[in-house]
């Protein structure tokens, strides 16, 4: 529910309707406020005087017990609905100020100090609080919609039911914050903290969750997540049960390429976390052997793309050999005799049986005489036979073993699991 003002003019079954119908409006709720700057605009100049005046409260009353003791101190700002709309806040220190309801759309909150304060209700759509502290403040049913929070830091604030579409947290700490029932579709997330949260019911359509450090005590229903962008960059610090957690609720709700990125995130958080040389060389091992060529099983078609790229490098190599023969040796039969043998076969023939001699490399896959490269070279020409000498046979050898490999590993993870 979001605090909002009284609208007159509008009678009670439009209220009554509005109820619902929860995507037009939310239930309204009267701000208890007798405050000197209700419903008013403050100028430059008075709020200079009310800033200072509430420090001077802050500085006399230290202790927190103090400052709860002293609510009712005319020193103490008390910006109840006030119309804030525009303001220049950077820097300001409004520790525990009273900013219930009030409008701040599009206020610079740059780097201000607004811990303990409380903006239950209040509307900070488009501000900018980029480094501000938010720190404990009571953020609950408050509007950042488009706001600025780059970097801020909202540690154990309670953010109930918080309007924050398309805002930008990028950095932001969110820790040990109350989410549950936020509204976070198409926000910036990239870099946040969200270590001991709880997300119950917290909505994340198509947020961008890029390096998100997610270790949340509560976690989001699996639908409220299903088109998060990059969920395959999350990570995490400490415990990973909050990721095994909701990949295991993404394979019960069938939504396997999400719960595949999070194979990828939870397998790829920890391969370079490590301090001694041995740890290091294992983890470039799997990087090269796991994740490369198939992203941990989440995108068996990588395989099959490094493949054809390894076909095609290769071809280059075969070709130009054909091409320039002086360090290569060739056994050409009735179909490449009629290649020069001093310079070499022209660049059509070189590309065409550079080709399929890369072709060959990777199918030279069997045992014996029961060979797959032996069964298309009869197919495709019969009278055509090749033998590579020098870097040629090298590089020869060096495909036939790669393309076992990854053909091997599009099978394996293509039907099967290995990694989950």
């Amino acid at each position: 529910m979001r605090f909002s003002r009284y609208t007159p003019g509008l009678p009670k079954s439009t209220f009554v309707a509005l109820l619902f119908v929860p995507h037009l409006a939310t239930a309204s709720i009267v701000i208890d406020c007798d405050g000197a700057y209700r419903n008013r605009t403050l100028n430059a100049t008075e709020l200079r005087v009310l800033i200072d005046r509430h420090q001077i409260w802050h500085r006399t009353y230290e202790t927190k017990y103090e400052s709860a003791m002293a609510q009712n101190d005319p020193r103490k700002a008390h910006l109840c609905l006030a119309e804030l709309k525009g303001a220049d806040l950077t820097w300001v220190d409004l520790r525990d100020a009273d900013l219930r309801g009030a409008d701040l759309t599009g206020a610079r909150l740059q780097w201000a100090d607004l811990r303990d304060a409380d903006l239950r209700g209040a509307r900070l759509d488009r501000a900018d609080l980029g480094n501000a502290s938010l720190r404990y403040a009571n953020l609950s049913d408050t509007s950042f919609e488009r706001a600025n929070l780059q970097g801020a830091n909202l540690m154990g604030a309670n953010l109930s039911a918080t309007q924050m579409r398309y805002a930008d947290l990028r950095s932001a700490n969110l820790g040990y914050t109350n989410l549950s029932g936020g509204q976070f579709a198409n926000a910036h997330l990239q870099g946040a903290y969200f270590s001991g949260a709880n997300l119950l019911d917290t909505d994340f359509q198509r947020a961008d969750l890029g390096a998100v450090v997610f270790e949340p005590s509560e976690i989001p229903p699996a639908a409220r997540m299903s088109t998060a962008l990059h969920l395959d960059e999350m990570t995490y610090v400490r415990t990973p049960r909050a990721l095994l957690k909701l990949r295991a609720d993404f394979q019960g709700a069938r939504m396997h390429a999400q719960a595949a990125a999070i194979t990828f995130a939870l397998n790829h958080a920890t391969l370079w976390r490590h301090e001694n040389f041995a740890d290091d060389i294992a983890s470039v091992a799997k990087y090269t052997l796991l994740e490369l060529p198939t992203h941990w099983g989440t995108q068996p078609i990588r395989a099959l793309l490094a493949l054809a790229s390894l076909f095609l490098l290769c071809s280059f190599f075969y070709a130009f050999a054909l091409r320039f023969p002086s360090r290569t040796q060739q056994r050409r039969e009735t179909e490449i005799r009629t290649a020069p043998e001093s310079n070499g076969a022209s660049w059509r023939d070189a590309i065409l049986w550079g080709v399929q001699f890369s072709l060959l490399a990777s199918m030279r896959i069997g045992f014996r005489g029961h060979r797959v490269d032996r069964w298309v070279m009869r197919i495709l020409a019969p009278n055509l036979e090749f033998e590579a000498a020098g870097w040629v046979k090298l590089c020869a050898n060096i495909q036939v073993w790669l393309s076992i490999f990854l053909l091997a590993s599009w099978a394996a993870t293509s039907y099967w699991q290995p990694f989950w």
